[in-house]
């Protein structure tokens, strides 16, 4: 018995797992992408996946992933989940406007209303200091102010 042990082909999942624990980054990217393909990559594998694409400079299909996976829980319900998924994308690329959309509206989900805002705002700061056109996003903040017409978020907005 023991000896099969030894020859038994491991799970992508313990692969993955001690890929992760040896700090193996291009073999987290690959038994990642196996999980994905097979629709088996579950949420508490989904920041180190992402990590391990961050590290190996793959930043664009990592903040993909993210989103994805946060989607998914905001659609589902589960807005404390979607937060640090979306909280981390937005740490490395600060000017996705996808990715700012659906963290403010897990914030809306959690009603926490003034970090939704403020998400946008950030948004808006970031696109105004790097000379971007804030036409969408300043969209996005009107939108937001019609559902919540709050004196406070009214006056923040005029300051920027």
């Amino acid at each position: 018995m023991g000896l099969w042990k030894i020859f038994k082909r491991k799970s992508d999942e313990v692969l993955f797992d001690r890929a992760v624990n040896e700090r193996k980054h291009s073999l987290v990217v690959v038994y990642g992408a196996r999980l994905i393909s097979k629709g088996k990559l579950e949420y508490h594998r989904v920041m180190p996946y992402a990590e391990s694409l961050f590290t190996i400079n793959r930043k664009k299909e990592a903040v993909k992933i993210l989103d994805t996976f946060a989607k998914e829980k905001i659609e589902n319900g589960y807005f404390s989940e979607a937060i640090p998924l979306l909280t981390k994308a937005i740490k490395y690329d600060p000017e996705n406007i996808e990715t700012v959309k659906l963290l403010s509206r897990a914030y809306e989900g959690k009603n926490l209303l003034f970090e939704a805002f403020q998400t946008l705002i950030d948004l808006l700061s970031t696109f105004k200091n790097g000379g971007k056109n804030t036409a969408e996003v300043r969209n996005l903040i009107g939108n937001f102010l019609k559902r919540y017409p709050l004196p406070s978020f009214q006056i923040i907005y005029a300051n920027i």
